[in-house]
């Protein structure tokens, strides 16, 4: 036991009461044994007279002691002066300094007690609180802490019941729903049946989960996608209580995410696309590859590309894969319905069993064509990202085809007089050389006719050039509107004019420049004079299964000579190769 020290005259250990006095309704008082009490006490105690000195103190006691002494503390003086005078015992907690002068807590108990003698005694215990209270504190500082850094780490927090009832939702709700309104509602109920069940749902989990997906419907009916970290709660004997975690409301990244996964995979299946066009070179080939790239990355049956002229749209590619020719009424229809679209927007109809989306091509807003695709109406819709689609392959196509315009512009000033329109001297030998190629492999004869424009040099030294090049294009007119699906007329220079003539022989060809001599009467008008008309003559020859150009060209024109030297205005078949 801890020795009692004596202080201040105080009263022997002996001649204390044997017995401190607990008061009783009527005023009596049980005795007990303070110095027993001063010497067993944990904490700080000690012993004060009537006179409110302190007789007798424990090793503890000091700095409690020193608190009485000096009169420090105000509550603690009022609570000995009460207990001396009423009898009446109080609890209170103080501050008192230690040994080293650092503070500390101590709560205090004021005990009226009765010496041996029957005097008037108080009894002051006191229990050190400083580390309590620091604990406590503490423990009150980290549950705001928990409580803050939930709310800021998630929407909302959670717990349910052992049959997935919601029994605590953190203070703001959560879903548009109060507290209230979740409180006792079943979380399996909220599930959005739109979306893939997860395949273990986190509000009635048994075992721990982290950012775990669901979709809950929302008290406005919308789904809300949260990320769930989840723990289940079991009892002392393993019964399981329920579960409890937090939520993050991830709608809008979602959204977000979706749309930003939609234009990616737009803009790489565009830029499929756009590279598919970048690898042709020939114009044809050009469209034909950017329908049948849209189609694949549609899943689309047909896709059609269309080029503007002068008498609107019509067909110039198409991928149509294993699904036939394309059906006439829906490419009517898409026609129709591109004439009135709007700007840098798709249009969609049905024609039969189809669904079309369709979107023109603009360049500098100037229509210069179209595309358009199409699915079966029993098959999966277009949806908004698919018009997007077609209406971005239209914008390249639009740029496409003001190329393709300007490459076939550029072939067709190359391989074509300027004056009168018809093939130029190049263009005809390459395509003439490829007939012949053709003639060879098939037995089959093609013949050459070359004319030449009798007095011509009359006109234009005498009417000038303009008169001249007027001729030339009479001419040129003449030989165009005679000529058949598949024979070639070109202008080799000058006033002289090449014909081929394809699966033509002898008489077939002489037949044909026959013709044009009975036309040309129509040349007269613009001749130079009466005495000098204006006229043409006509060499003849008939392809050999050797022949080249060079040595068609020079056949037919050297019969054309052999009617100049003749007196113009006639025609004459050159011998056959053999006979040469």
């Amino acid at each position: 036991m801890a020795k009692v020290e004596k202080i201040d005259k105080a009263p022997q250990a002996g001649e204390l009461t044997n017995a401190l006095q607990r008061l009783e309704p009527g005023g009596s008082l049980h005795s007990l044994a303070p110095e027993e009490i001063l010497e067993s006490y944990p904490g700080a105690g000690v012993l004060v007279d009537q006179r409110g000195r302190v007789v007798a103190s424990n090793p503890l006691g000091a700095g409690l002691a020193n608190a009485l002494v000096q009169g420090s503390d105000l509550p603690l003086r009022a609570a000995l002066s009460n207990a001396l005078a009423d009898n009446h015992a109080t609890a209170l907690e103080i501050k008192i300094e230690d040994a080293d002068g650092s503070p500390s807590a101590v709560a205090v108990s004021v005990l009226p007690v009765t010496g041996p003698d029957g005097a008037a005694r108080v009894l002051v215990l006191g229990r050190e609180t400083t580390v309590e209270r620091g604990i406590i504190s503490a423990l009150v500082e980290s549950r705001k802490l928990f409580r803050d850094l939930v709310m800021c780490s998630s929407d909302f927090a959670w717990e349910t019941s052992d049959q997935g009832e919601f029994g605590f939702v953190s203070p703001r709700g959560a879903l548009g729903y109060s507290v209230a309104e979740l409180n006792g509602r079943l979380a399996y109920e909220m599930l959005d049946r739109a979306v893939p069940e997860p395949e273990i749902f986190p509000f009635d989990t048994r075992v721990q989960l982290e950012d775990a997906e669901v979709n809950l419907l929302g008290a406005d009916g919308a789904s809300a996608c949260l990320l769930v970290s989840a723990m289940p709660v079991f009892g002392t004997d393993g019964e399981y209580k329920g579960a409890r975690g937090v939520c993050r409301d991830v709608t809008e990244a979602r959204a977000r995410d979706a749309e930003l996964a939609r234009i990616q995979g737009r803009v790489e299946l565009l830029g499929g696309i756009v590279e598919s066009i970048r690898s042709e070179v020939i114009p044809s080939a050009i469209l034909a590859a950017a329908a049948h790239a849209t189609a694949t990355a549609l899943s689309a049956r047909h896709c059609w590309i269309f080029r503007m002229g002068k008498s609107g749209f019509s067909l110039a590619a198409d991928d149509d894969g294993d699904a036939g020719p394309p059906p006439s009424e829906a490419l009517k229809l898409a026609a129709e319905a591109l004439g009135n679209a709007p700007d840098g927007a798709a249009v969609r109809l049905a024609s039969g069993d189809l669904v079309i989306v369709a979107a023109v091509a603009r360049y500098l807003d100037r229509v210069n064509g179209a595309i358009a695709v199409a699915r079966p109406a029993d098959g999966n819709a277009f949806d908004d990202d698919d018009g997007a689609l077609v209406a971005d392959v239209a914008n390249r196509l639009g740029i496409a085809m003001e190329q393709i315009g300007n490459t076939e512009l550029l072939e067709r000033l190359s391989r074509t007089d300027e004056l009168t329109g018809l093939l130029n001297r190049r263009a005809f030998t390459e395509e003439v050389t490829n007939r012949l190629e053709h003639h060879q492999r098939t037995g089959r004869p093609g013949a050459m006719l070359y004319v030449d424009m009798d007095n011509f040099k009359r006109v234009n030294d005498r009417h000038g050039h303009h008169k001249g090049d007027e001729a030339i294009r009479e001419v040129a007119r003449m030989l165009n509107t005679e000529s058949r699906v598949g024979d070639l007329t070109a202008r080799l220079g000058g006033d002289e004019f090449g014909i081929w003539l394809e699966d033509a022989d002898i008489p077939a060809a002489t037949a044909k420049a026959k013709g044009l001599m009975k036309n040309s009467a129509q040349l007269r008008r613009l001749s130079a004079d009466a005495d000098h008309p204006l006229g043409l003559s006509i060499g003849v020859a008939v392809s050999a299964d050797d022949d080249t150009v060079s040595q068609l060209l020079a056949r037919a024109d050297g019969a054309m000579y052999t009617v100049k030297h003749g007196g113009k205005g006639g025609v004459h078949v050159a011998a056959a190769k053999s006979e040469d």
